[in-house]
């Protein structure tokens, strides 16, 4: 399966996100003030994948492009 123009420009759309954000700087051993919702920054499934390894699910149709995009969406939610 072709990656295809749309799988193209989620890859290029999730590296140049990546590439401007800047990385959190929470370490394991704080604590959480009281009341708030304690997050955890770790990311997994797709989400944890390096770039060659996206590009490679998505020619080889284990992951589309909808469902990656959802995967970075969710995680996004889930963290903000």
């Amino acid at each position: 399966m072709k990656l295809g123009y749309f799988g193209l420009v989620a890859v290029a759309a999730i590296t140049a996100a990546c590439s401007v954000l800047p990385q959190a700087e929470i370490q394991p051993s704080q604590t959480v003030p009281a009341g708030e919702v304690d997050v955890s920054y770790e990311a997994t499934g797709w989400t944890a994948k390096t770039l060659p390894e996206i590009s490679a699910g998505l020619a080889a149709g284990e992951v589309t492009s909808v469902e990656l995009t959802q995967a970075y969406l969710d995680r996004i939610e889930r963290i903000d």
